[in-house]
């Protein structure tokens, strides 16, 4: 690979992001690989397979995307006058495009508090709505109505997006999405103003023309039809059969079994092509503004997420996400991610005769031209300390055949004119300024880089450092990775740090070698997902197979799946300040929903029975099938969320996570896993909602309508046995009437519910009587 320097202008650019800057370290490195891609785009030739370089997706590689939290007082016009190239501004932030030699400038300004550069992020029903009750509150078993989210706007960011497959549309044939919007850079943009490029479809003449955003991914239309998909017309189908669900039967022209959970809420949905962070977020902002501006209460899905960030509930967009729920009362639910079988993490609290962290830095192997393999580590890490003192890291070459370090490679702490300085040690085909410390070492045994640098996060107060990697096991003298790239962190007693990883090509691990620390999975929560007004949904599996149209069930080949338990890849956390997270668990695998039929014609699946579940009876032959993952679970929450807030439109987030923390259920399968992995266990819809009625009589004094039958709640449970809930009511007389009029049972109950046996009694229908002013018929088998 040519070597290239930059200009001398550029490099001080380059080198002069410091301590005063407002932007945090990883959008500092994030920089340096951004400007090395538009001097050289070859050097990151490999990477290309492992994420989406910028000029990829037709980011212009002279700007980046900014958001960025204001200084109390600052406005839009003092930015402009600042020369900042300013896209909006909200509730105390500011969404900017910034050239990639102004960078430095404007993270220098006072006007802002913090700024972070775009971060890519990643995408993360039959037998859900009857695992989660909510087939019960759809129908109204036993509650006054059906439940199905009239009148509530379900939201939803990602891309993939077929708006107008039958899954969307009402009984009458007509769109439910109410707006749609695509987010996008603009290649062609001619002024900043022009920069983000935002379409709207927002009549239901540009809806019922629009195609789709993106035909190579499906994600945006299967995750919208789990929320919130309604068709329950003809279809053809393929359901699981056997006591063991593992055969599966074919039902022609029958009711369609993989329909959503808020099936009459309104949709509305925002496209980003790129699926940045900042593009995110600024989705988020115009759906919760949209249903702000509609009156009507709302509940955004994001089936997204990244791993890299504090893991605190601190960064700039967790922050942006409380001011929206706090503003605009969005009720925004983010999956936990799919991480949760790998090493993304690592924590340790250091102990007077133990006060050394070490693990490796483990990448993953990718196919390269030729046939051959190359062993890749890139991404970046971040190491928190607990407070703003300091502790000594290196990374590290170890020849791990003699268990000894090689090489260290340090930007001590202890030296304040190091705070936000960079330094990268690299091979000779990488280096690209002056500053870079070409090792031979390194050279030797490895292709790339490693950079180091460290400062103080100015919200959470928390000292960290960054460790930023490319780097290549050298084919000829490191084939058998015997010379592995590491880290060293040694600290004081009491002291504890943090270390998380963006990527799953830069995980932790000890390799099995004496004296060097494990990683763990508990951490591997997505930082999105972290902030305080928000919900982090994770996956457990309902089936570990899934059914379709040639007549077999499959299961997928080491996804370690059982049902019932958590999805093995169901991201968590215990954050620093002893949150854990997810809250709470909804099914994710196997879940059949609907497709992009876009993206099945144009990888030619389009007609495949070996693929798909379903397929409507309609002329268009909507597609509906498979897919697993924290992404799917997330979705049936938002969905579960919307029928709730059907139920009471005032519910704020905390009283949901409450309702949830009581009636979710944590059952013998769930104990298995680590409790951080759980949360309050798996969702119930219909004892959620039972608990929304209970307190929405409590607050509106529904407990005093005298002639209100239908706040009473009977249910046969089993062996002709009945409960009985009544919200409201602190105590409870319940009793049963045999048709002829003769009472032939009477049970009392502090709190609002009961429970009536009638196993004593024929079966047939009985008359449930409340407290002597509230009575149903029920029928007992």
């Amino acid at each position: 690979m040519k070597r290239q320097l930059l200009s001398a202008a550029l490099l001080m650019a380059t080198l002069s992001v410091s301590a005063q800057s407002k932007l945090d370290l990883s959008s500092q490195a994030t920089l340096r690989k951004l400007r090395l891609e538009q001097k050289n785009p070859s050097a990151f030739a490999l990477a290309k397979g492992l994420r989406k370089i910028k000029q990829d997706v037709g980011v212009p590689a002279s700007s980046v995307l900014a958001i960025a939290k204001l200084s109390d007082g600052v406005t839009e016009d003092d930015l402009r006058a600042q020369g900042v190239n300013v896209i909006r501004t909200s509730f105390g932030f500011a969404f900017i495009a910034i050239p990639l030699d102004d960078v430095e400038r404007v993270a220098s300004l006072k006007s802002f508090n913090a700024i972070q550069l775009e971060r890519d992020v990643m995408q993360h029903m039959k037998y859900v709505r009857e695992a989660t009750g909510v087939d019960k509150v759809q129908q109204g078993i036993g509650l006054s109505k059906a439940y199905t989210g009239k009148d509530v706007v379900c939201g939803i960011v990602d891309n993939g997006f077929d708006i107008n497959h039958i899954n969307f549309k009402d009984e009458n044939g007509q769109s439910r999405v109410k707006y749609f919007e695509t987010v996008a850079i603009n290649n062609n943009f001619t002024s900043y103003d022009d920069y983000l490029k935002i379409t709207s479809y927002n009549t239901p003449e540009l809806i019922a023309k629009y195609t789709t955003d993106n035909n190579s991914t499906y994600h945006g239309t299967h995750t919208m039809g789990i929320m919130a998909g309604g068709y329950k017309g003809a279809t053809k189908a393929a359901l699981l059969a056997g006591d063991d669900m593992h055969s599966a039967t074919i039902e022609d022209n029958t009711s369609n079994p993989y329909y959503g959970v808020a099936t009459d809420a309104d949709i509305i949905a925002s496209s980003c092509s790129s699926l940045t962070d900042i593009q995110i977020a600024k989705a988020v902002e115009d759906l919760a503004m949209y249903a702000d501006y509609v009156k009507k209460p709302v509940v955004i899905n994001l089936s997204l997420g990244t791993n890299q960030g504090t893991h605190d509930g601190k960064g700039v967009i967790c922050q942006f996400f409380d001011i929206l729920a706090e503003e605009l009362n969005a009720k925004i639910v983010l999956a936990s991610g799919n991480e949760g079988n790998l090493k993304m993490a690592v924590h340790k609290t250091f102990v007077a005769d133990d006060t050394t962290l070490r693990s490796f830095i483990e990448g993953d192997e990718h196919s390269v031209e030729g046939g051959n393999k190359a062993y890749i580590r890139y991404g970046q890490m971040d190491f928190y300390g607990n407070d703003t003192k300091a502790f000594k890291i290196q990374a590290v070459i170890c020849n791990t055949e003699r268990n000894t370090i090689i090489k260290r490679f340090e930007v001590p702490m202890t030296d304040e004119a190091n705070n936000g300085v960079w330094q990268y040690w690299c091979s000779s085909n990488f280096k690209q300024y002056d500053t870079d410390i070409l090792d031979t070492s390194f050279d030797k045994y490895f292709s790339g880089y490693v950079g180091m640098s460290w400062t103080v996060d100015s919200v959470s107060m928390r000292r960290y450092a960054t460790i930023d990697v490319y780097v290549i096991d050298n084919p000829e003298t490191n084939a058998n990775h015997k010379y592995r790239l590491g880290f060293e962190i040694v600290g004081e007693d009491g002291q504890r740090v943090d270390g998380y990883a963006a990527t799953y090509t830069a995980t932790f691990d000890n390799n099995g070698i004496a004296g060097w620390d494990d990683g763990t999975a508990d951490g591997s929560v997505s930082d999105m997902a972290t902030a305080m007004g928000t919900l982090c949904v994770g996956s457990y599996s309902t089936t570990d197979s899934w059914a379709q149209l040639d007549g077999y069930a499959y299961s997928q080949p080491g996804s370690d799946v059982v049902r019932g338990e958590v999805t093995p890849l169901s991201s968590y956390g215990t954050l620093i300040d002893g949150r854990t997270l997810p809250h709470v668990l909804a099914p994710g695998a196997f879940v059949v929903s609907s497709m992009n039929r876009y993206y099945m014609q144009a990888i030619g699946l389009a007609d495949a029975d070996t693929l798909l579940s379903a397929v409507a009876l309609t002329d268009t032959k909507d597609p509906y099938a498979w897919s697993a993952g924290t992404s799917m679970a997330c979705p049936v929450v938002s969905g579960i969320i919307a029928l709730w807030l059907e139920a009471d439109p005032t519910l704020t987030m905390d009283q949901i996570k409450d309702i949830i923390s009581k009636t979710s259920v944590i059952d013998d399968a769930l104990r298995k896993a680590d409790p951080a992995q759980i949360g309050a266990g798996k969702i119930d819809a219909y004892e959620g909602i039972k608990e929304v009625l209970r307190r929405k009589g409590d607050n509106t004094g529904i407990r005093n309508l005298q002639s209100d039958n239908n706040r009473l709640v009977a249910t046969a449970v089993g062996d002709r046995k009945v409960k009985v809930f009544v919200a409201g009511e602190k105590q409870l007389k319940v009793e049963a009437f045999a048709m002829s009029g003769n009472s032939v049972a009477t049970v009392t109950a502090n709190g609002d519910e009961a429970t009536v046996d009638l196993s004593a009694f024929p079966k047939g229908s009985y008359v449930i009587r409340a407290n002597g002013k509230l009575s149903k018929c029920i029928l007992v088998k």
